[in-house]
């Protein structure tokens, strides 16, 4: 170290870290550093707070740089490095990084374990759960490699193995907000509902701002419904694939879907004809059901008047314009159809085919999904209000330039729901 720093002061700071304060922390660190700014522990430090900071994990990279710059055969620095740009969603940098705190130190459990959590972020859960054991195997008592493990054998289906560690896990500490996030998602993926709500409750008792517990507790909250019920197993299961896995899964439901699509249709106009329109009611019911459920789920949740306290701003807006949407389109169509006012069936129209791609809007990480799926829906919206009241000022004739913009808006919505099913600009 290059310059000292003051005792009392630092431990007050990792205190600080201790009890989740992290502002109180960063500035605890920032006040020591004004006296010591080149020391590479006290930056180590700040940079470990400022990580759990999610408007300062930027901040934090700089911040553990300046800290390798003074000091760059530290292990501990590339192992939370290594976190850092994993967070910042640079995986594949961040495996580099991991890899030179273990170049340094191959028996560091924390390095093993930071990789395994780097193979998780990249849905590669054998070389996640190889990298935890490792991490367990100089260190059985890590719980960050524990829980990391944990999750690893859930997303390999390996349950009964998952729910045992985590009951290992809460055996060692029970307090542990992550291990019990872990539990309460296993016994979500064993339809243990009861079990689970107890666990992500307990989780979000010891931390309130643990995101993984807030959204465990959703998805229960949510299996109240069974049609949802069906859109988390299947969830779940899509949860458990790997990336190639899930795309040869939805070329097969795009390739029977079209299909049994085409097979109705053909018999519509035959003595099967109630056969056809049943089938086409039931593979746009199962289309929807797989697009909006979520947004449903938001929607009932945002209606209990205690439990829409757990919503995020986002997941409410998601609530209202996709759930609601969907709701509002449904009856805007029943009232145009009982009084044949087109204007209405246009518009209740638009309101459904805006919910596809608003779905992968307000919830999306990604932030160029989020505008393109947004400027997609607003632009089928506003095409129907426009058409509805031009069909009730003019009647049925379309100008044109509105005809182009419908078409361009059936284009639109079909594409968004491809598009968006493969995972193009989506991030959950």
């Amino acid at each position: 170290m290059s310059e000292p720093f003051q005792e009392t002061a630092f431990r007050r700071g990792t205190i600080l870290i201790d009890q989740g304060r992290y502002k109180e922390a960063v500035q605890a660190f920032k006040d020591q550093l004004s006296q010591a700014p080149t020391n590479d522990y006290l930056l180590y430090f700040l940079a470990v707070a400022q990580y759990h900071l999610d408007d300062q994990r930027k901040q934090s990279l700089q911040t553990i740089d300046e800290a390798l710059k003074h000091e760059n055969q530290e292990p501990a620095y590339y192992q939370l490095k290594s976190l850092i740009l994993s967070g910042l969603k640079k995986h594949k940098l961040a495996l580099d990084t991991v890899d030179e705190a273990l170049r340094l130190n191959p028996q560091y459990p924390d390095a093993h374990a930071a990789k395994a959590y780097i193979f998780s972020m990249l849905e590669k859960w054998n070389d996640a759960e190889k990298s935890a054991r490792d991490a367990l195997s100089f260190d059985a008592d890590n719980r960050f490699a524990g829980n990391v493990l944990a999750n690893a054998l859930r997303m390999q289906n390996k349950l009964d193995e998952s729910v045992h560690l985590a009951s290992d896990l809460l055996a060692k500490d029970p307090e542990n907000s992550l291990s019990h996030s872990n539990a309460g998602w296993v016994y979500l993926n064993r339809r243990d509902y009861r079990k689970a709500q107890i666990h992500f409750k307990e989780a979000l008792r010891l931390d309130p701002n643990f995101e993984p517990a807030r959204s465990g507790m959703l998805e229960v909250f949510k299996a109240k419904s069974p049609l949802y019920r069906l859109y988390l197993e299947y969830g779940l299961f899509m949860s458990r694939q790997t990336k190639g896995a899930r795309i040869w899964i939805l070329m097969g439901i795009y390739i029977a879907y079209r299909s049994a699509l085409k097979g109705f249709l053909a018999i519509l106009n035959g003595p099967w004809a109630v056969v056809g329109y049943l089938g086409l009611i039931a593979l746009y019911g199962f289309f929807f059901w797989t697009w909006l459920s979520r947004g449903i789920g938001n929607l009932l949740i945002l209606c209990d008047p205690f439990a829409r306290y757990s919503l995020k701003k986002t997941e409410k807006l998601d609530g209202i314009f996709t759930g609601g949407g969907f709701f509002a389109g449904i009856s805007f169509i029943l009232i145009g159809i009982a009084f044949k006012a087109l204007v209405m069936t246009t518009i209740g129209i638009a309101l459904i085919m805006a919910t596809i791609p608003f779905s992968s809007t307000f919830t999306n990480d990604h932030k160029a999904g989020r505008i393109v799926y947004g400027a997609i829906g607003i632009f089928i919206l506003s095409v129907g209000m426009i058409r509805g009241a031009e069909s009730f000022f003019y009647g049925k004739e379309m100008s044109a330039l509105l005809e182009t913009a419908s078409g361009l808006s059936l284009i639109l919505f079909i594409a968004s729901s491809w598009l968006g099913a493969f995972g193009f600009l989506r991030d959950y």
